[in-house]
């Protein structure tokens, strides 16, 4: 009960900002109530490049394949226990599945000094769980640091 009195609250007094009825699900919905999280471009002409995991001749030359890639960038801050776990596919409008090879680079954002580490796996439906975490000067797991972070992948198509 409290979370619907709460909710109903909340729209109440959008809808006095508003001056009319304001539906929650409706693009009317003021933009304060959202932020930007993530920015994504899909580039049409990228390459994807493979060698032999064992080689006969030494200077085995790579082999080029073209690929279209997926490039995101986002932004999370970490929880009580210094991480937080992302989806991709939670950051980007499309339907595609990705594949390796991943990459992925975190920075944090803020005043003082923090270190970050990420974590990344291909999952069984073809998408990319990243897994940040933080931690203070002293080693503790730091909550609550903002970063940025940045993943390219391949793009396979995939049936929705």
């Amino acid at each position: 009960m409290e979370e619907s009195s709460t909710a109903s609250g909340l729209t109440r007094m959008m809808e006095e900002l508003a001056g009319h009825p304001i539906d929650a699900g409706s693009e009317e919905f003021p933009p304060m109530f959202f932020i930007p999280v993530a920015t994504w471009q899909i580039v049409e002409n990228g390459n994807v490049t493979t060698r032999k995991k064992i080689q006969v001749q030494p200077d085995t030359p790579p082999a080029c394949s073209p690929t279209a890639l997926l490039d995101v960038c986002g932004v999370a801050s970490t929880e009580a226990n210094g991480r937080q776990t992302l989806l991709l596919s939670h950051f980007v409008c499309q339907g595609r599945g990705f594949t390796s090879p991943i990459n992925v680079v975190v920075t944090p954002r803020a005043p003082r000094p923090f270190f970050a580490t990420v974590m990344h796996t291909l999952t069984a439906s073809q998408d990319v769980e990243i897994t940040v975490f933080t931690w203070d000067a002293s080693g503790a797991p730091a909550p609550g640091v903002v970063v940025d972070w940045r993943c390219q992948v391949p793009l396979t198509q995939i049936s929705i």
